[in-house]
């Protein structure tokens, strides 16, 4: 997805508001969540923050250990609110904390020239796609949401500071969701 489908997941058609997560506002929660079953289907937070958003960030909230299950916030929470599942106004989960979301950055030319044309599921000989417009390396990629690793500037929806980063090798913190246009 490129950056702006990435914020357009988050907020849908509503205007931006100044430092909002993926819930739409900028109320986050600031305690240390209590995790059980961690790695199981069934990993849950014991103690959500109520009328407020959660998520899994770093300092503040414990969470540094790693990922957590896509979801779980949203099987935790007591109220079922965007907010304290921390779901996007289309109720997608984790679109802020957990892991980052690798987005067709719109900050350098690499990124730029992508036109969006879909993939026919082939890769050529190296691993790459075989569709031209589409960035080869990490350049013309970038970084959209934050992680579990990254405090609250990180993870605002609007934030650019990774947006047009390169980074080589794996990494813990990144995610990956496919996903396509309408035909």
């Amino acid at each position: 997805m490129t950056e702006l489908e990435y914020e357009k997941s988050c907020r849908g058609p509503i205007t931006p508001k100044a430092d909002e997560f993926a819930w739409g506002n900028s109320n986050i929660a600031d305690n240390d969540y209590n995790i059980v079953n961690i790695s199981q289907p069934n990993e849950l937070v014991t103690n959500p923050a109520v009328n407020t958003g959660n998520a899994h960030y770093s300092s503040t909230n414990g969470t540094t250990s790693g990922p957590k299950r896509v979801g779980a916030l949203a099987a935790s929470a007591l109220n079922k609110t965007r907010e304290e599942t921390g779901g996007s106004y289309y109720g997608i989960m984790e679109l802020t904390g957990n892991l980052y979301e690798r987005c067709i950055t719109v900050g350098n030319p690499e990124g730029r020239a992508f036109t969006s044309v879909h993939g026919d599921g082939e890769i050529l000989v190296n691993g790459l796609a075989n569709v031209t417009s589409w960035p080869t390396d990490n350049t013309g990629i970038g970084y959209k949401g934050g992680s579990f690793f990254n405090g609250i500037a990180f993870i605002r929806v609007s934030d650019r500071y990774d947006a047009a980063s390169s980074l080589a090798g794996s990494n813990n913190r990144l995610g990956f969701r496919g996903v396509r246009t309408e035909d």
